[in-house]
């Protein structure tokens, strides 16, 4: 009876080791196989954080681009669309003389005082002559008919008053014949006109102007490269031809102080190391708002 208890008992813990055995090879593989997958969900996590944070600085950088090109845009829809005022402002002071000077009948001769001579306010305007009609005495030549174009001198005046004061330009007729009808828009501390020795230096003739020279030649109006004007400052230009009765007579233009531009280019820059510029169609920076460099 012992022996079969003693065996009964030893079946009995051996299966009860053989569960056991079980349960924790069980619970083993299951703590393994949690483990696992917790680790497997850990560096999938981790891999769509990294996934997530390169797909916002892609769409972040893209974003950026995008503002920055519309930025670019805006700007110089602004810079262009003061470009065409000048042009169509130049052009229709070429028409108005062009229509004086092919109905000269119609209109009468206008004194007007003359540069240099006379003291000249801002917005007045004035005459002058090349100094080779001063030294070859051609000045009473040409003299009836630039007191006939000096009609369209109020046209000049008008045109000039239209822009604001922050802009300094000069405004002008320049005829094939070497007399000259200004208008000058003088820095806002400045209430007469300064004129510039060269203007009076026997080699000082605008007619050799490179811009002259190509606007006669081509019949059409064209802005000029910055260049360092009579009156000293660096400025841009748009010139248009106009006509009489035998054909080119001269030429219109409205010339631009660059620091107007400046001004407007260095305006909204994007934060302190934001640059605008401007280039020309030879790829060459002309105008920058960083003065330097």
């Amino acid at each position: 009876m012992d022996g079969r208890m003693s065996i009964g008992r030893r079946i009995f813990f051996l299966l009860l080791l053989t569960g056991l055995v079980c349960f924790a090879a069980v619970e083993a593989v299951s703590f393994f196989s949690l483990y696992d997958v917790q680790r497997h969900a850990m560096e999938r996590g981790q891999e769509m954080g990294t996934s997530a944070a390169l797909f916002a600085e892609e769409v972040a950088d893209e974003q950026a681009k995008k503002r920055f090109a519309l930025y670019a845009e805006e700007k110089a829809r602004g810079i262009a669309t003061d470009f065409s005022r000048l042009r169509e402002d130049t052009e229709l002071l070429a028409e108005t003389m062009t229509r004086i000077l092919t109905h000269k009948d119609d209109y009468l001769p206008r004194e007007l005082p003359l540069g240099g001579e006379a003291p000249i306010r801002s917005k007045e305007p004035y005459l002058l002559f090349v100094p080779s009609l001063w030294a070859d005495g051609g000045i009473g030549e040409v003299l009836p008919e630039a007191k006939i174009a000096a009609g369209a001198a109020d046209h000049l005046s008008l045109w000039a008053g239209s822009y604001d004061d922050s802009h300094i330009m000069t405004c002008f007729f320049l005829s094939e014949r070497g007399y000259l009808i200004c208008v000058d828009i003088a820095p806002e501390e400045t209430d007469f006109v300064k004129f510039a020795e060269d203007w009076y230096a026997s080699s000082y003739d605008p007619r050799t102007r490179p811009w002259y020279q190509e606007v006669k030649a081509s019949g059409k109006s064209v802005f000029t490269d910055i260049y360092v004007g009579a009156e000293g400052y660096p400025c841009i230009s748009c010139v248009a031809p106009y006509y009489d009765e035998n054909g080119f007579a001269g030429m219109a233009s409205i010339s631009n102080h660059i620091g107007s531009l400046y001004r407007q280019l260095s305006e909204n820059t994007i934060g302190n190391t934001g640059v605008n510029f401007i280039l020309n169609k030879k790829g060459e920076v002309i105008l920058s708002s960083e003065k330097d460099g």
